[in-house]
């Protein structure tokens, strides 16, 4: 847990809330219209509470999402 989850333009896509999700899931999202945006995540490092600190960065991850109606 602990992960931070943005999208770039909530116009194309947005989380929708007060809903339960699978557990490991961030969450699920609603498409609104047609184009492209980006979903960022940003994780903790993978061994936080570890002495001494095991150096691991910040885990990030990045998707490109395009939507299009048929």
């Amino acid at each position: 847990d602990g992960w931070s989850v943005t999208v770039a333009d909530q116009t194309i896509i947005s989380r929708i809330l007060n809903i339960a999700v699978v557990q490991g899931a961030q969450g699920a999202y609603l498409a609104h219209a047609a184009g492209q945006t980006t979903l960022d995540a940003t994780g903790p490092s993978p061994c936080p509470n570890t002495v001494p600190a095991c150096g691991a960065p910040v885990r990030v991850f990045r998707v490109t999402i395009a939507v299009t109606r048929g």
